[in-house]
């Protein structure tokens, strides 16, 4: 279907500017024919008239605005827009009311369209004369009605704004002023900062301080130096393996007969060999009875140093090795037996063979021994260090040497005697250690140090208990002697948190003069940053107190004595 020469449209009384001039761009053929309705109020306004021809330029469409309004045509006519009385009409450019716009409608005439043919012949000649409206001419057209307009606008003395221009400007000086007060909000609240350094004159003075910790004490007891002693426990598995060094004989035992001669006459009757008797050999080897044998009494009567026994008087009796081994392969020899220490009784005894050599190393009781102190030496230092940490996390000073051992689980894989290369020893070590709060503990220094500062002028700066020496002198009933060591320092109490209220929003001079004027106090420094500021922040989170202590310094604590050095040297 091929598209239409002219199209035609109709506008409403009520339609705006941009209805129509959306109307002509979605036209689809080339010539596009506007009837107006009377007294259309949209196109009584040049700058509308002038905003829909500019549409029709871009939109390469040849636009004729069909209306008889005497309002219109002088506007048609200086905004350079075609109108014809009917859609059949001749189209035309109206005069204008200046000869600046009538140039205007000249220009048009000459450039556009035939103002002898109607707006029907014109579509049909559309495609024939496309001379009619050179395309490339419109930029130039364009530029030179805009500089009419402004020459227009000049001699009229009316400017039209630049709404693009304007909201760009605005926009930048929106965010201008944004970042500015960001600035200045950074300037003035966040980046200035105040560290201030004083310097204290302090005394420093070595204390010893001994007082007794109980379990069983529920609050300190400042008059009798009492603290209350914390229990901690830590339970610690552990394993060591060891070479065993075990040996075990798993050989054959050597066997024989044994010829018992029993010397007593046969009126005293005869002797019984009941079977695990004992029969030494004269080198020390034990044999013993493998069954019970009755040997009766000889028919001449003796003992072994006069052997007038006869045979009537002995009998053979079985007997093995005590213990397995070669060692037991002995050649024939004579007897003793034992539960007979009359000398009217003995044996002799052939050759004894059959004992061999098996040897397997085993697990040996000293073998676990030596398992278990390996371990003993490295969990009680690590019990130790742990019980410490606990007491440490709960602001507690520990007593080391209350490190004891609760309770103890053992076990050793293979068990004792059992054959095997290596033995691993397990244990479970309950561990228990006591501690103080260091609270407590500087309530008894303050205590102690009551007859030798004023509390009312003085305070103590620094109580010296991360550095202190403490140790448990002594173990009694009512719990345990601590003695402390340290360095006590005295001096002008120094509250970081007051003074940042007290000098917050004062200038560089003024703060200094507060805080030289507090006793003690021997300098103050004070560094202000960034560059541009000159005095204390008022917010006291930005100022940084560090105060230096000034004084003499003593030797450092040395440990109290324990009770086995005290008594060594005794």
């Amino acid at each position: 279907m091929s598209e239409p020469k002219k199209t035609t449209l109709y506008v409403d009384a009520n339609d705006e500017i941009t209805a129509v001039i959306t109307k002509l761009q979605d036209a689809p053929s080339r010539i596009v024919a506007i009837i107006l309705p009377k007294r259309a109020p949209v196109f009584q306004s040049i700058i509308n008239i002038k905003l829909l021809k500019k549409a029709a330029d871009k939109s390469k469409k040849k636009a004729v605005l069909v209306t008889s309004d005497k309002t219109v045509l002088p506007l048609a006519g200086s905004a350079g827009m075609y109108v014809a009385k009917t859609a059949q009409s001749k189209p035309y450019i109206p005069q204008t009311p200046s000869p600046v716009q009538s140039s205007i409608g000249t220009t048009a005439t000459k450039s556009e369209l035939d103002a002898n043919k109607s707006v029907g012949e014109l579509s049909d000649s559309a495609e024939k004369s496309e001379e009619v409206i050179d395309v490339s001419d419109f930029p130039k057209i364009e530029l030179d009605d805009e500089k009419k307009d402004k020459k227009d606008k000049k001699k009229s003395g009316i400017r039209v704004p630049n709404f693009n221009k304007f909201r760009v400007l605005l926009i930048v000086g929106i965010i201008l002023l944004i970042l500015l007060s960001v600035g200045w909000y950074f300037a003035v609240y966040v980046l200035p900062r105040a560290d201030v350094t004083i310097e204290t004159a302090t005394q420093s003075t070595a204390q010893t301080i001994e007082f007794r910790a109980s379990p069983d004490q529920e609050s300190v007891d400042q008059e009798a130096f009492v603290a209350p002693a914390y229990i901690e426990q830590f339970e610690l598995d552990d394993s060591a393996s060891v070479s065993t060094t075990g040996e075990r004989n798993d050989g054959d035992k050597a066997t024989g007969l044994v010829t018992v001669t029993n010397c007593e006459s046969s009126e005293s009757g005869s002797i019984t060999i009941e079977q695990g008797a004992a029969l030494t050999s004269s080198g020390g080897r034990v044999f013993r009875a493998t069954e019970t044998v009755d040997v009766p009494g000889s028919s001449i009567s003796g003992t072994i140093f006069n052997p007038q026994c006869d045979e009537n008087g002995q009998e053979e009796v079985p007997v093995e090795a005590d213990e397995v081994g070669t060692d037991y392969n002995i050649s024939s020899t004579d007897y003793t037996v034992s539960d007979f220490s009359a000398s009217s009784v003995y044996g002799s005894g052939a050759a004894m063979s059959g004992g061999t050599d098996d040897i397997v190393q085993i697990v040996d009781g000293a073998d676990i021994r030596t398992a278990r102190q390996q371990i003993e030496q490295g969990s009680s230092a690590e019990a130790q260090s742990e019980l410490e940490q606990l007491h440490a996390s709960m602001s507690r000073t520990p007593l080391v040497e209350t490190l004891t051992i609760e309770s103890t689980d053992e076990s050793s894989e293979p068990e004792e005697g059992a054959e095997a290369d290596e033995v691993t020893v397990s244990v479970r070590t309950t561990y228990s250690m006591l501690g103080v709060t260091g609270e407590d503990v500087r309530t008894l220094i303050e205590k102690h140090m009551e007859e030798e500062i004023d509390f009312n002028t003085q305070a103590i700066v620094d109580d010296g208990l991360e550095n202190a020496s403490i140790r448990v002198t002594e173990e009694g009933e009512d719990g345990f002697r601590v003695s402390i060591r340290t360095i006590v320092a005295v001096g002008p109490e120094i509250n970081n948190d007051e003074v940042a209220q007290a000098i917050a929003g004062l200038a560089r001079s003024e703060t200094k003069s507060l805080l030289i004027a507090r006793e003690g106090v021997r300098d103050v420094q004070i560094d202000y940053s960034p560059f541009w500021v000159f005095s204390t922040p008022n917010d006291p989170e930005k100022v940084f107190i560090e105060v230096i202590q000034q004084g003499s310094e003593p030797e450092e604590p040395t440990a109290p004595e324990s009770p086995e050095e005290g008594q060594a040297e005794g």
